[in-house]
């Protein structure tokens, strides 16, 4: 499922260096390379899967970051970086915060955070600068540019609570 989308921008960060997707496996599978991410840029629909996972045997309760630049984002992290059980890198992760990310099984959308269809931009669930994180069933957002002048999530106005 998917558990965080983020665009961070932070003291240090770049452009680039805060964009990743957390995933959490709400089951054990053997090979989790049926599944993917894609990123619906733009409110211009699906893009379809953009980043196929790797093969990788996962326990139910894992954490996955696919991340744009992982020792960018381990910065920030601190020592919760070492918390996700995986870390892959991805160019991929090219959301600026106001795009949509699609988890696929195959060629299927089987769950989506924001909407496909809709430029996120001034929406409810924008995460420009910042993060969406789900808890309990629910997401809930840090707001747009929170992290803007920390240099750690621990710091941060708005920590990203999987880092809590």
């Amino acid at each position: 499922q998917i558990q965080g989308a983020l665009a961070l921008l932070w003291d240090g960060s770049g452009t680039n260096g805060g964009k990743a997707v957390h995933l959490r496996a709400n089951r054990a599978i053997d090979d989790i390379t049926q599944y993917g991410v894609g990123i619906a840029n733009n409110g211009n629909g699906s893009d379809g899967l953009e980043f196929a996972l790797p093969s990788l045997t996962i326990e139910e309760g894992d954490h996955i970051l696919i991340a744009r630049e992982p020792a960018t984002i381990a910065s920030y992290f601190g020592a919760c970086y070492d918390a996700f059980d995986h870390v892959l890198q991805s160019d991929a992760m090219n959301q600026n915060g106001d795009d949509p990310v699609e988890l696929f099984q195959g060629s299927d959308v089987i769950e989506t955070y924001g909407d496909a269809n809709v430029d996120g931009t001034d929406q409810f669930w924008e995460y420009s600068g910042s993060w969406g994180y789900k808890n309990g069933g629910s997401f809930f957002y840090g707001g747009v540019d929170c992290a803007a002048g920390s240099t750690a999530t621990q710091t941060s106005p708005c920590p990203y609570p999987f880092c809590e």
